[in-house]
Protein backbone atom coordinates (compact mmCIF):
# COMPACT_ATOMS: atom_id res chain seq x y z
CA UNK A 1 0.00 0.00 0.00
CA UNK A 2 0.98 3.63 -0.72
CA UNK A 3 2.11 6.13 2.00
CA UNK A 4 -1.00 8.10 2.20
CA UNK A 5 -3.12 4.61 3.52
CA UNK A 6 -0.39 3.80 5.76
CA UNK A 7 -0.74 7.25 7.14
CA UNK A 8 -4.48 7.22 7.36
CA UNK A 9 -4.27 4.10 8.71
CA UNK A 10 -1.90 4.91 11.53
CA UNK A 11 -4.24 7.73 12.29
CA UNK A 12 -7.38 5.84 12.82
CA UNK A 13 -5.13 3.59 14.98
CA UNK A 14 -4.19 6.92 16.87
CA UNK A 15 -7.90 8.03 17.23
CA UNK A 16 -9.00 4.54 18.41
CA UNK A 17 -6.82 4.54 21.10
CA UNK A 18 -9.22 4.36 24.11
CA UNK A 19 -10.78 1.11 22.16
CA UNK A 20 -9.37 -2.12 24.00
CA UNK A 21 -6.12 -3.79 21.82
CA UNK A 22 -8.63 -6.06 20.11
CA UNK A 23 -11.17 -4.23 19.17
CA UNK A 24 -8.90 -1.62 17.74
CA UNK A 25 -6.76 -4.19 15.63
CA UNK A 26 -10.53 -5.85 14.30
CA UNK A 27 -11.57 -1.70 13.21
CA UNK A 28 -8.36 -1.26 11.66
CA UNK A 29 -7.95 -4.85 10.25
CA UNK A 30 -11.85 -4.46 8.73
CA UNK A 31 -11.20 -0.93 7.69
CA UNK A 32 -7.63 -2.08 6.25
CA UNK A 33 -9.67 -4.75 4.18
CA UNK A 34 -12.45 -2.58 2.43
CA UNK A 35 -9.62 -0.36 1.19
CA UNK A 36 -7.77 -3.55 -0.25
CA UNK A 37 -10.54 -4.80 -1.70
CA UNK A 38 -11.06 -1.57 -3.07
CA UNK A 39 -7.83 -1.04 -4.54
CA UNK A 40 -7.65 -4.96 -5.55
CA UNK A 41 -11.03 -4.57 -7.69
CA UNK A 42 -9.23 -1.19 -9.78
CA UNK A 43 -9.98 1.69 -8.02
CA UNK A 44 -6.86 4.01 -7.51
CA UNK A 45 -6.09 5.36 -4.51
CA UNK A 46 -6.52 9.01 -4.60
CA UNK A 47 -10.46 7.65 -5.30
CA UNK A 48 -10.20 5.37 -2.05
CA UNK A 49 -9.08 7.81 0.04
CA UNK A 50 -10.78 11.14 -0.98
CA UNK A 51 -14.47 8.14 -0.83
CA UNK A 52 -13.24 7.88 3.09
CA UNK A 53 -14.27 9.81 6.04
CA UNK A 54 -11.10 11.35 8.11
CA UNK A 55 -10.11 8.86 10.49
CA UNK A 56 -10.63 10.45 13.35
CA UNK A 57 -14.38 11.06 11.95
CA UNK A 58 -14.45 7.64 11.34
CA UNK A 59 -13.48 6.45 14.70
CA UNK A 60 -16.01 8.36 16.37
CA UNK A 61 -18.30 6.57 14.61
CA UNK A 62 -16.62 3.42 15.26
CA UNK A 63 -16.06 4.18 18.79
CA UNK A 64 -19.83 4.99 19.15
CA UNK A 65 -21.39 1.86 17.47
CA UNK A 66 -18.81 -0.78 20.08
CA UNK A 67 -20.26 1.47 22.94
CA UNK A 68 -23.95 1.17 21.42
CA UNK A 69 -23.18 -2.51 21.16
CA UNK A 70 -22.03 -2.71 24.90
CA UNK A 71 -24.74 -1.85 26.23
CA UNK A 72 -27.07 -3.55 24.35
CA UNK A 73 -25.55 -6.62 25.50
CA UNK A 74 -25.27 -5.21 29.36
CA UNK A 75 -28.24 -2.49 29.36
CA UNK A 76 -27.50 -0.91 32.21
CA UNK A 77 -27.87 2.83 33.06
CA UNK A 78 -24.37 4.04 33.31
CA UNK A 79 -24.21 2.02 30.13
CA UNK A 80 -26.82 3.13 28.01
CA UNK A 81 -26.16 6.72 28.89
CA UNK A 82 -22.64 6.35 27.85
CA UNK A 83 -23.39 5.12 24.06
CA UNK A 84 -26.26 7.93 24.49
CA UNK A 85 -23.30 10.24 24.75
CA UNK A 86 -21.14 8.58 22.15
CA UNK A 87 -23.69 9.62 19.75
CA UNK A 88 -23.22 13.78 20.27
CA UNK A 89 -21.75 14.13 17.08
CA UNK A 90 -24.87 13.02 15.42
CA UNK A 91 -25.95 16.14 16.69
CA UNK A 92 -26.77 17.89 19.57
CA UNK A 93 -30.57 18.39 18.81
CA UNK A 94 -30.24 14.10 18.62
CA UNK A 95 -29.37 13.69 21.68
CA UNK A 96 -31.67 15.39 23.43
CA UNK A 97 -34.87 13.90 21.66
CA UNK A 98 -33.22 10.92 22.37
CA UNK A 99 -31.60 11.77 26.11
CA UNK A 100 -34.53 13.49 27.80
CA UNK A 101 -37.43 10.62 26.90
CA UNK A 102 -34.82 8.40 28.78
CA UNK A 103 -33.83 10.19 31.39
CA UNK A 104 -37.83 10.97 32.20
CA UNK A 105 -37.94 7.07 32.48
CA UNK A 106 -35.42 6.54 34.85
CA UNK A 107 -36.56 8.78 36.93
CA UNK A 108 -40.38 7.50 36.47
CA UNK A 109 -38.70 4.26 37.33
CA UNK A 110 -37.24 5.00 40.50
CA UNK A 111 -40.40 6.77 41.76
CA UNK A 112 -42.09 3.31 40.62
CA UNK A 113 -39.12 1.45 42.93
CA UNK A 114 -40.28 4.12 45.57
CA UNK A 115 -43.63 3.54 46.04
CA UNK A 116 -43.01 -0.37 45.59
CA UNK A 117 -40.91 -0.10 48.22
CA UNK A 118 -43.74 2.06 50.25
CA UNK A 119 -46.21 -0.30 49.57
CA UNK A 120 -44.09 -4.14 50.06
CA UNK A 121 -42.87 -2.48 53.60
CA UNK A 122 -43.36 0.96 54.89
CA UNK A 123 -47.33 0.70 54.35
CA UNK A 124 -47.76 -2.96 56.24
CA UNK A 125 -45.27 -1.71 59.50
CA UNK A 126 -47.25 1.52 59.35
CA UNK A 127 -50.74 -0.58 60.16
CA UNK A 128 -49.28 -3.25 62.40
CA UNK A 129 -47.56 -0.39 64.47
CA UNK A 130 -51.19 1.40 64.58
CA UNK A 131 -52.99 -2.14 65.49
CA UNK A 132 -50.13 -4.08 67.18
CA UNK A 133 -49.98 -8.20 67.16
CA UNK A 134 -53.63 -9.14 67.60
CA UNK A 135 -56.37 -11.06 65.99
CA UNK A 136 -57.08 -7.71 64.11
CA UNK A 137 -53.96 -8.14 62.70
CA UNK A 138 -55.30 -10.97 60.93
CA UNK A 139 -57.93 -8.83 58.86
CA UNK A 140 -55.22 -6.86 57.36
CA UNK A 141 -53.31 -10.05 55.95
CA UNK A 142 -55.36 -9.44 52.81
CA UNK A 143 -53.88 -5.75 52.89
CA UNK A 144 -50.08 -6.65 53.59
CA UNK A 145 -50.50 -8.92 50.57
CA UNK A 146 -52.16 -6.39 48.57
CA UNK A 147 -49.95 -4.26 48.82
CA UNK A 148 -46.76 -6.23 48.56
CA UNK A 149 -47.89 -7.80 45.55
CA UNK A 150 -48.92 -4.73 43.91
CA UNK A 151 -45.53 -3.18 45.20
CA UNK A 152 -43.44 -5.97 43.30
CA UNK A 153 -45.48 -6.30 40.25
CA UNK A 154 -45.00 -2.47 39.21
CA UNK A 155 -40.97 -2.83 40.17
CA UNK A 156 -41.29 -5.43 38.02
CA UNK A 157 -43.16 -4.36 35.34
CA UNK A 158 -41.46 -1.07 35.20
CA UNK A 159 -38.14 -2.74 34.91
CA UNK A 160 -38.90 -4.86 31.85
CA UNK A 161 -40.49 -2.23 30.29
CA UNK A 162 -37.15 0.27 31.13
CA UNK A 163 -35.09 -2.60 29.48
CA UNK A 164 -37.15 -2.80 26.44
CA UNK A 165 -37.42 0.86 26.00
CA UNK A 166 -33.29 0.75 26.35
CA UNK A 167 -32.83 -1.62 24.07
CA UNK A 168 -35.41 0.24 21.33
CA UNK A 169 -32.99 3.17 21.64
CA UNK A 170 -29.87 1.77 21.60
CA UNK A 171 -31.34 0.00 17.97
CA UNK A 172 -32.46 3.24 16.99
CA UNK A 173 -29.37 5.00 17.52
CA UNK A 174 -27.03 2.23 15.95
CA UNK A 175 -29.03 2.51 13.10
CA UNK A 176 -28.75 6.51 13.02
CA UNK A 177 -25.26 6.23 13.46
CA UNK A 178 -24.70 3.58 10.83
CA UNK A 179 -26.72 5.48 8.29
CA UNK A 180 -24.76 8.90 9.26
CA UNK A 181 -21.37 7.01 8.26
CA UNK A 182 -20.21 7.71 5.09
CA UNK A 183 -20.08 3.95 3.10
CA UNK A 184 -16.49 2.48 2.72
CA UNK A 185 -16.53 1.49 -0.40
Amino acid sequence: MSVQIDAYIEELERSLRSLPKADKEDAVKEIYSHIYMAISSGIDEQTVLSNLEPPTKLAESLIAEMKIEQARENPKIKSTIRAIFSTVRLGILHVFFVLFPVSVLYLVQFAFIGFGIVCMFVVPSMILMDNGFSVELLKFGFVFLSFFGFGLLLLTLMMQFTVWYSKGVLSYLLETLRRARKPIL
